[in-house]
């Protein structure tokens, strides 16, 4: 009995709404978004439930991954997309005051449509996609929500002089 009610109070703590971290990371879990993986260098948010078959009411329809101590750089990123003949459209954000890098793009490699967020300087980046392949309807209805998300994301410690 005890082992149950602690695993309901950890299914109830990671469902509820508010902020998420890993590492020095922070970021606000957007309104009917819950974590569905926190391990030590990597999180995972999902508009449903990650762990249930895909045509299960409630099943999560798109999902996002931040990743710590990531090798992937935007010329990592880049060569990548160019290896498998993706054009991606790139933009620049500031967040919490370090340069992140925003490119979307779509391709049969990537089984269907990607954002990635890269934080060079804190060896960052962050991956949204549908939870299904090609679920475009998924992808664009929690793009906004993901991009609010990106853009909430603050540190434990000032940037790097």
């Amino acid at each position: 009995m005890k082992r149950a009610l602690v695993a309901v109070a950890l299914v109830v703590a990671a469902c509820a709404p508010g902020e998420a971290t890993v590492g020095a990371l922070r970021i606000e879990v957007p309104d009917g978004w819950r974590i569905t993986r926190s391990l030590d260098e990597s999180l995972q948010l999902a508009d449903g439930l990650a762990d249930i078959d895909q045509d299960e009411p409630g099943a999560a329809r798109a999902v996002f991954d931040v990743y710590l101590d990531s090798p992937h750089t935007v010329e990592t990123y880049r060569r990548l997309l160019e290896d498998n003949n993706v054009r991606a459209s790139e933009s620049e954000l500031e967040l919490a005051g370090r340069k992140a890098t925003v490119l979307e793009y779509e391709g049969e490699a990537f089984a269907g449509r990607q954002i990635a967020v890269v934080i060079a300087s804190e060896q960052i980046h962050i991956v949204y996609r549908a939870a299904r392949i090609r679920d475009d309807a998924a992808f664009h209805a929690g793009k906004a929500a993901f991009l609010r998300a990106v853009r909430s994301i603050r540190f434990d410690e000032p940037p790097a002089a």
